[in-house]
């Protein structure tokens, strides 16, 4: 059972960001609603539960991804032992989201294991500067879920930043 307290819901300012805390320790973010809430179901499938729903609705940038990362890490404090983001995009670039995650990394220590799947415009560039930038890229979101759910259990695969 996932457990949403309305007075917890913050509508983030930059970009349209959402974010929701949930009672769970797999950080979540997306790039629209939809994705966000099938990941949640899948994560909850394999026995997970998820720590929010942050999901960055319309055109986003890198400084948007950035403050996306920002806000659940401050959020989920001790809670989160894994962070899944998976982006859909077909307006978005993938390049840029990348550029977001990595300029978040190198600004900011975390053990926390990083779980990312992206699919879209400039999928290819960004996956290949995810790569260049030691980050392990998944391409199946089966795959990317079962491998934040195992961390969160102690089964670390992922990159920590």
């Amino acid at each position: 059972m996932i457990n949403i307290d309305r007075n917890d819901a913050m509508e983030m300012d930059m970009g349209s960001i959402t974010y929701v805390p949930l009672d769970g320790d797999i950080g979540l973010i997306s790039d629209g609603a939809g994705t966000d809430m099938l990941a949640i179901d899948l994560i909850h499938d394999l026995g997970g539960r998820a720590a929010d729903f942050c999901e960055m609705g319309g055109l986003t940038s890198p400084e948007v991804m950035y403050k996306a990362m920002e806000i659940v890490f401050s959020q989920a404090r001790d809670e989160l032992k894994s962070l899944l983001i998976v982006l859909i995009g077909g307006f978005n670039r993938m390049d840029e989201m990348a550029e977001g995650i990595i300029r978040y990394s190198e600004d900011h220590s975390s053990s926390v294991p990083l779980f990312i799947r992206l699919c879209g415009t400039m999928e290819e560039k960004g996956n290949q500067m995810l790569k260049e930038a030691g980050f392990p890229v998944v391409d199946d979101l089966d795959e990317a879920i079962k491998k934040a759910v195992d961390s969160a259990r102690g089964h670390d695969n992922g990159h920590s930043h």
